[in-house]
């Protein structure tokens, strides 16, 4: 069986057809968009208030906004002791 499709997953309004959900924005904004398009392991997503669209991999796409907020704290919290280039 192949991946659960996202409006199946996720709360989408019958009467506007759309299907709402998070993304992380340059890995610290937390920001709302609307599902377009879902083709194997890729979401294309418009962000509220533009025009343009994004394709995405699903698993850069979340719920909530605290799933998404969720993901910048535990990227955060990875181990990592990368520094900048100049030790910062």
């Amino acid at each position: 069986m192949g991946v659960m499709p996202f409006f199946l997953i996720f709360n989408c309004s019958r009467v506007y057809n759309k299907c709402m959900a998070w993304i992380i924005e340059s890995n610290r904004i937390p920001t709302e968009v609307i599902i377009l398009k879902e083709t194997r392991d890729f979401i294309t997503v418009q962000i509220k208030g533009t025009e343009g669209a994004i394709r995405l991999r699903r698993s850069r796409i979340f719920k909530t906004k605290e799933d998404a907020l969720k993901s910048i704290k535990d990227s955060n919290n990875s181990g990592s002791n990368h520094h900048g280039p100049f030790g910062h």
